[in-house]
């Protein structure tokens, strides 16, 4: 007869394959994914994240709630290309770490609203190391750096 503690550990065990932690830092919760087209609407971080690629912006309006979180470019990615006719808005998120041969953080041909926010360490090889715009740009109660 087995020992009731064994039994009690084999349980606990075979439980634990079906329990997974949450994973935060890399999978930019509150955002679809963590790099290719953000649908229209509105999104709220709920942790820092790094991407593992450009997020495009490429129609509608997407609107990003970072509460004081920030999006993390890995110094590998631009963060956001934002297409004509498209509109982004940031609040409260902070961009960092972008790195692109021409662009860092945003390249924008439509509409971006940034505020409350910081954009901070991003470089491009080329053009606009926090912003290159080509459109319309508002920045309100924000720190570029």
């Amino acid at each position: 007869m087995l020992k009731p503690s064994f039994l009690i550990l084999f349980c606990l065990s075979f439980l634990s394959l079906f329990i997974t932690q949450p994973v935060h830092a890399a999978n930019c919760d509150g955002l679809p994914g963590t790099s290719g087209t953000i649908p229209a609407g509105t999104y709220t971080l709920t942790d820092n994240c790094t991407i593992t690629g450009t997020f495009n912006i490429t129609s509608g309006t997407v609107t990003i709630n970072g509460g004081g979180f920030a999006i993390d470019g890995g110094s590998s990615y631009q963060i956001f290309y934002v297409s004509s006719g498209a509109t982004l808005e940031l609040n409260n998120v902070i961009l960092r770490n972008g790195n692109g041969t021409f662009f860092g953080a945003i390249n924008n041909a439509g509409t971006i609203t940034i505020s409350n926010s910081t954009l901070s360490n991003n470089h491009a090889g080329g053009y606009g190391g926090a912003i290159f715009n080509s459109n319309t740009v508002t920045i309100t109660n924000s720190t570029l750096s």
